[in-house]
């Protein structure tokens, strides 16, 4: 079980020129660096940096070994900075947009934390592995006991040759777990099973009979098996 809560933060190091600065040369940077809270660097994390104005160039890089970026070429203008780390979820500040808030060179950009994990195994009744078969993950309330207002979340993903699976960078809160059945309009794949029943875990048709699987941050739910 993971104990620890991870942290991580883009801090802007450099931006030069000014991005501000009026000047049509596409000589402008942006430098940065993604650390969890003890500061240590997260590598491979995707980097996008989108102009807020329309009609102007972007780009996209990935974090180096020592967690640092840099996104070159581009013009001097305000930006804004997308940052997507395999396993962590985004936080911030409900009341502040992140696509409007000004930063400064220093500032950290992005917060963000470690996803709970949920994984088990999905077996037939005589409990031979059920190979390829997509699970879904749906998250029915959040870490503050609230039953989602709009659409819920929903992470998928298929079992392996032993019929295990595993569901990571999951966001806080009560889920229910589901193999086989027709894919969610939300979900990304079409797959063999699609034309089977749903099983929800651990072993029902319906959705009054499904186990509700606590989820934490940073945390893992093992042996939901199907």
């Amino acid at each position: 079980m993971l104990k620890t809560l991870y942290k991580a933060s883009v801090v802007l190091l450099l931006v030069w020129p000014p991005i501000l600065a009026q000047t049509a040369s596409k000589t402008s940077s942006i430098t940065g660096r993604v650390v969890n809270e003890s500061g240590q660097p997260l590598p491979n994390a995707r980097v996008s940096v989108a102009p807020v104005q329309e009609g102007r160039p972007g780009g996209r890089t990935k974090t180096s070994r020592d967690g640092t970026f840099m996104v070159t070429g581009l013009d001097p203008v305000p930006y804004r900075i997308y940052v997507d780390a395999p396993g962590y979820l985004r936080t911030g500040e409900p009341e502040v947009n992140p696509l409007t808030r000004q930063y400064k060179v220093g500032d950290s950009v992005f917060v963000f934390t470690k996803g709970g994990v949920i994984t088990g195994t999905v077996t037939t009744a005589t409990g031979e592995p059920v190979i390829g078969i997509a699970v879904r993950a749906r998250r029915i309330r959040d870490q503050k006991d609230r039953r989602p207002t709009a659409t819920p979340f929903l992470r998928e993903i298929t079992t392996d040759d032993r019929g295990v699976y595993r569901i990571y960078g999951l966001p806080a809160g009560a889920y229910t777990v589901a193999a086989g059945g027709p894919p969610d309009r939300y979900a990304s794949r079409f797959g063999a099973f699609d034309a089977f029943v749903p099983t929800y875990a651990p072993s029902s048709s319906t959705r009054e009979g499904a186990l509700e699987i606590s989820v934490r941050a940073g945390e893992e739910t093992s042996n939901v098996d199907i």
